[in-house]
């Protein structure tokens, strides 16, 4: 299995919380990719501070987080286990999770601040929400 996959699986059951990225403590989505890429690579991640717990509410955050993604990630086509998916809710770029293999995905889920790492169908549901991959360099 992929490093990055492999990683993530390790995340599950990992509490929801804003602005962390400790396994076992705490994430939300963006520092579930954040920590998982830190412990495989060894390089250290700093989140932005700057997002709001549910960041799909602000229309001009996307633009930001793509920019601090792209500082260790790549975009690419077709999504491959390890790769990083990014979903569009309500017509926004607002959720990130990590593919696993071709069906299914992990993420940190949370709504009104409460949820974990999840492992979740990679199915028409999420499908349709897909919007871009981006792969970890």
């Amino acid at each position: 299995m992929n490093p990055f996959a492999t990683e993530a699986t390790q995340w599950l059951g990992t509490p929801f919380h804003p602005h962390a990225a400790l396994k076992g403590v705490g994430c939300d989505c963006y520092g579930l990719i954040a920590g998982v890429y830190s412990a495989v690579t060894g390089l250290e991640v700093v989140l932005p501070t700057d997002y709001p717990p549910q960041w799909r509410v602000i229309a001009d955050y996307a633009p930001r987080y793509r920019e601090h993604l792209l500082t260790f990630a790549e975009r690419v086509v077709t999504p491959v286990a390890g790769d990083v998916l990014v979903f569009a809710i309500n017509g926004r770029e607002a959720h990130l999770g990590i593919l696993v293999n071709e069906h299914s995905f992990i993420h940190a889920r949370g709504e009104r601040g409460v949820g974990t790492v999840c492992l979740n169908d990679f199915k028409e549901k999420w499908r349709k929400r897909h919007h871009s991959t981006y792969r970890f360099c």
